[in-house]
This record gives structure tokens, sequence and C-alpha cells, in this order.
């Protein structure tokens, strides 16, 4: 189910989103889930949540991103390390998380009401 409160699927933002899930899973980031988040006065457009192996394949990922991010002219605030690090892009925000941490923290099921989009089968 896509959301066309952001633009749909042909939206810029919508591609700029698949953009970066599929950098994730080229990085090895797995379990990519992205949804969109419309209800009024949200502090974001979408949420991504990938998981990484361990702490060294966060940090990896993490700065290979903003690296990333920072080619295509945007600059993220970029907060926590070890088992959870979040790239916050304003209109997107990124959760990487070790498997251990996403079970732990359950990030999805506190957004349950929100459309999930799927990039990857």
């Amino acid at each position: 189910m896509v959301s066309e409160d952001n633009g749909g699927l042909s939206s810029p933002l919508f591609s700029w989103v698949r953009n970066i899930s599929e950098e994730i899973v080229a990085q090895k980031g797995f379990n990519v889930r992205v949804f969109s988040v419309s209800c009024p006065g949200a502090v974001c457009d979408y949420l991504i949540f990938a998981e990484v192996f361990v702490d060294h394949h966060m940090r990896v990922v993490s700065e290979h991103l903003v690296t990333f991010l920072k080619r295509k002219w945007m600059r993220p605030r970029v907060e926590g390390r070890s088992s959870w690090v979040l790239l916050d892009c304003d209109q997107v925000i990124i959760h990487l998380l070790t498997p251990e941490a996403r079970l732990f923290y359950s990030m999805e099921s506190l957004w349950g009401d929100l459309v999930e989009e799927v990039f990857f089968s």
C-alpha cells in the first residue's frame, strides 16, 4: 500500500527514500522496512528501519550513508552508536539497529498505524 499524501510512487522524495534503502542493502544491511508518515504534525515523511550484523558493521554502514547523503547535498544529524544509530535527514529518519536492539526496542510497534512501503521482496 502506498500513501499518496507524500507524493506516492513518482515523487522525488519517494525516489530518494528508495535510493537510501538500496544503499543500505548494498552495504549488507538487511530487514529494511520503510514507513510513510502521513499524520499531521509529524517530524518526518518517512521512517527507514534496517538491521546490521554487529557494532563494527553499524559504524561502516552509518559512515557510508553519511558520505552518500553528503554527496547528495544533505547533512544528516547522527545520534547514537554501538547497537542503534539514528540519521536524521529532516524528511527522512533512518534507524540502523543490530538484531538484538531491534528486538529489544521494537520500534515498528510504536508506529503500528503507519503505511509500510515495500521495496524489496
